[in-house]
């Protein structure tokens, strides 16, 4: 073979190694913000940095007119912003592909479906896993000047959120500690509706979210008003959490509340609203996700709480709380099944050694605390809790009172201390009237 044979050859097989590395990081792109009111579209590098050899189109609606164009260069984890020229503003696909033909699916690298069923290619997306449920799953649609955002990890519409507070160009970031908690002592609430949605619970101060995953946005906590699936908005709430948990490791993503720290022992009741989007793991599963309320030990372990199933909702005691034990208080079926709001009160009594729950404003069980650590420091908390615990729920206002004093405690200042302050008050003052009656009647008789 001449020498000119071999230096063509070689020549191929270096373009084609460079063709393949171009193609692997272009897989690497992805779609991360949308507004279908402007047409924008944000792609996230989640690779190394590379340039573009070729166009790289959207398709939307089966429209092929934009794209990323060739040459386009990306320096690792950057955003940058296109346009995706005639996107629909109220229901369309929006699809990212290495090249056509469009109706390969091997050609998509990804996207979304927003607004409402639509013609387009999220039938074939499914097909390649890079959509769950196909053309008749979608993400909400934005107003005013919201936009979509991916949360960086899954094929859901779940894991896209609306945004109020668009970054374009720029990663999405919740500033930590601008909004105050309503949570404290005696009593106080956290009901999230100050919260801008897509931003995660640690906007409301003293709010902690602990990530132990690798990848990022596989947990997520935060402020959403849709309604996928069965779910209905939640009367008289406008906004709440979703809880994502996407980690079948044996990671213990996590998130708590400020402390309640009262003056001394005094009996609780944690109050919040819970909403089962997807199935849990199953009853036998050995880790399962759970709201629980925290004491300090030498650093804040589970005490008590509620632990949830793919039957249902269970009482539990736990850690530091005393024996390990449980019992069952809903059944996942209506009117506590998937996509039903649920009230859940959680009360302690340490005079009376119980933790107690009641579903909906009825009593539903009891279990003996023996608790190891203080118990007038503790805090409210979400647990991922290990391997294969992957979930999905909704949380709204979540309340806490302080009621009474427990046994050999100095009470704390509490509504039912300021009532019987009250009736003291009110008692000495009539004391005080009785005995100046008297002594105007006894000078009366002189």
């Amino acid at each position: 073979m001449r020498q000119s044979q071999w230096v063509g050859l070689l020549g191929v097989g270096i373009v084609g190694m460079f063709t393949g590395v171009v193609s692997a990081q272009v897989g690497n792109l992805e779609i991360s913000e949308v507004n279908p009111a402007t047409d924008q579209v944000e792609v996230h590098n989640t690779g190394g940095g590379f340039t573009t050899v070729a166009a790289r189109p959207f398709c939307h609606r089966f429209n092929y007119v934009s794209n990323v164009p060739s040459g386009t260069s990306f320096a690792a984890d950057q955003h940058r912003v296109f346009t995706a020229g005639g996107l629909n503003n109220l229901a369309s696909d929006l699809w990212l592909y290495t090249s056509s033909p469009f109706f390969d699916g091997n050609n998509i690298i990804h996207g979304l479906q927003f607004g409402g069923s639509s013609t387009g290619r999220s039938g074939l997306a499914a097909t390649q896993g890079l959509w769950e449920g196909g053309a008749s799953n979608f993400v909400p649609l934005p107003s005013g000047g919201a936009s979509i955002a991916f949360d960086g990890f899954g094929i859901s519409p779940r894991d896209w959120y609306i945004d109020e507070t668009p970054t374009f160009g720029t990663a999405d970031a919740t500033t930590a500690g601008v909004l105050a908690s309503g949570l404290g002592d005696p009593m106080g609430t956290d009901n999230f509706e100050n919260m801008s949605l897509g931003d995660e619970v640690i906007a409301i101060t003293d709010w902690v979210i602990v990530n132990s995953s690798a990848q990022p946005g596989i947990f997520t906590v935060r402020a959403v008003n849709d309604v996928l699936g069965s779910v209905t908005p939640r009367n008289g709430s406008t906004r709440w959490l979703r809880i994502r948990d996407q980690e079948a490791g044996a990671e213990q993503n996590r998130f708590y509340s400020p402390n309640i720290n009262p003056a001394s022992t005094s009996n609780y009741t944690w109050t919040f609203f819970v909403n089962i989007e997807e199935t849990p793991p199953t009853a036998g599963a050995a880790n399962r996700p759970q709201l629980t309320i925290q004491h300090d030990n030498g650093g804040f372990a589970n005490a008590w709480g509620v632990e949830f199933s793919s039957t249902g909702a269970d009482l539990i005691v736990t850690g530091i709380g005393g024996a390990a034990s449980s019992t069952p208080i809903y059944s996942l079926s209506s009117p506590t099944g998937l996509g039903d709001w649920v009230k859940i009160d959680l009360t302690a009594d340490f005079g009376a050694g119980t933790v107690s729950a009641s579903v909906n404003d009825a009593a539903a069980g009891s279990l003996p605390i023996s608790l190891t650590g203080d118990s007038a420091l503790f805090r409210f908390c979400y647990r991922g809790e290990g391997t294969d615990n992957v979930n999905t729920m909704l949380l709204d206002d979540v309340s806490v009172a302080i009621t009474e004093a427990g046994p050999d405690a100095v009470p704390t200042t509490s509504v039912w201390g300021m009532i019987l302050m009250a009736i003291g008050l009110f008692a000495g003052a009539a004391i005080m009237m009785r005995r100046t009656s008297v002594v105007e009647e006894a000078d009366m008789s002189l």
